[in-house]
């Protein structure tokens, strides 16, 4: 029997258990972008004042900040948050749009967000 795919397929309650379950999920965030040519040290301030201010969402639970190595005008944040609906919330926020405002003064409109999901946390020992 062939599939047709213009039928819509129905989840079973495993697999919306387990999109739920995956929408309520920790999410990984990385952002990177670039600034403008002798800004870098404003930048970087401007950066450190948004971390700042958006750890204080109690959905946020860890921001580090990161500079490419050999490349001054090159960051990298690296987020978690407690959940997807969390971190698109904070992107409608008056501070993602006021830091948003302030980068285009200061550094390259291109960002670059990427969404991650934790497979397996590995340390150490």
């Amino acid at each position: 029997m062939q599939d047709n795919p213009d039928r819509p397929i129905k989840a079973s309650p495993s697999s919306a258990a387990a999109e739920q379950k995956q929408a309520s999920a920790e999410i990984h965030i990385t952002s990177i972008f670039t600034a403008k040519p002798g800004l870098e040290v404003y930048s970087r301030q401007e950066l450190f004042e948004y971390v700042k201010t958006t750890l204080k969402n109690p959905d946020c639970k860890s921001i580090r900040v990161m500079q490419e190595s050999g490349r001054k005008d090159s960051f990298m944040l690296y987020s978690i948050w407690k959940s997807e609906a969390a971190f698109i919330e904070h992107l409608g926020s008056p501070i993602v749009r006021e830091y948003a405002l302030k980068n285009q003064k200061y550094g390259d409109p291109k960002l670059f967000v990427r969404r991650w999901q934790l497979l397996e946390d590995f340390e150490n020992t």
